[in-house]
Parts: structure tokens; C-alpha cells; sequence
């Protein structure tokens, strides 16, 4: 899908999305996303993720994240390229960037910095 997808509950790209989703409860993207994704919920890519995600419960790129991702709650890609930022967790396996969170930033592999109360990076 390709295009914008405004509602007050929840966005679903049943394939690969690039573009725009604003949603009240959740944005989901069966395959890869690219673009701009807001939701007063959860945002979900269950492939590779480029572009910005903003939400207020959590953020999930099940594979390759390169650009933002901003939550209240928790962050989680597989490979972040880019900055994480969190007033919950930001875990990732491997991470080259930036992780600022409030309580904990995690990453089994780290190159970049961490920023938080607890940082783990295991390499």
C-alpha cells in the first residue's frame, strides 16, 4: 500500500507500506514500512521499518529499523540504525546509533551510545 491512512482506531497495510498512517489505537504493517507512522497506541512492521515512528504505548520493527522511533513505553527492533528514544526500554540485538531511554536501553551488540538509568550492551 502506498499513500495515507488516517483513522481514529487502528491502520493495517496487509503488505509492504510507504507513506503516511495516523491512528488513535494502532498502525500495522505486514511486511516492510517506510514513512511516517503516529498512533496514540502501538506501532507494529513485522518486516523492516524506515522512516519515523511515534507512539505513546510502543514502538516494533520486527527486523532492519533505520531512522526514529519515539514512545512512552517500550522500543524494540531487531537491527537499529538510527536513535531510539524512551521513557520505558529500547532493546534491540544490534544497535549503531543512539538509544536515550528513561528506565533501560539494552543491545546484545552496541556501536553508538546509550543513554539512560540502565544500559546494557553485551559487545
Amino acid at each position: 500500500m502506498s499513500g495515507l491512512q488516517i483513522t481514529g482506531g487502528g491502520n493495517v497495510g496487509l503488505e509492504n507500506m510507504e507513506g503516511l498512517m495516523i491512528s488513535g489505537l494502532f498502525n500495522a504493517a505486514r511486511g516492510d514500512a517506510s514513512g511516517l507512522f503516529i498512533t496514540g497506541g502501538a506501532n507494529i512492521a513485522t518486516d523492516d521499518m524506515e522512516g519515523l515512528m511515534i507512539s505513546s504505548l510502543f514502538n516494533v520493527s520486527s527486523e532492519y529499523s533505520s531512522g526514529l522511533m519515539i514512545t512512552g513505553g517500550l522500543n524494540y527492533s531487531r537491527y537499529q540504525e538510527g536513535l531510539m528514544i524512551s521513557a520505558g526500554a529500547n532493546i534491540t540485538q544490534e544497535m549503531e546509533g543512539m538509544q536515550f531511554g528513561g528506565i533501560l536501553n539494552y543491545a546484545t551488540t552496541a556501536t553508538g551510545v546509550q543513554v539512560g538509568v540502565i544500559n546494557i550492551a553485551k559487545e
